[in-house]
């Protein structure tokens, strides 16, 4: 797993363990707006060319 990989999925697991406690305390709303969208649909891409090519589409077009 690339370090890059490994940072995404620890950042991942900690807003779950957030998630999950907060819905123990009966939580109502919860804020998700610290989740980047961008950043999952091209976390599971293993090719490294595959995802270069598919972020660069992503930056061209914001």
């Amino acid at each position: 797993m690339s370090k890059k990989n490994y940072l995404f999925l620890n950042s991942l697991q900690a807003k779950q363990a957030r998630y999950l406690e907060a819905m123990k305390k009966g939580a109502d709303v919860l804020d998700f707006s610290d989740i980047s969208t961008q950043e999952l649909k091209t976390s599971i891409i293993t090719n490294p060319e595959t995802r270069a090519k598919i972020e660069i589409e992503m930056l061209k077009k914001n």
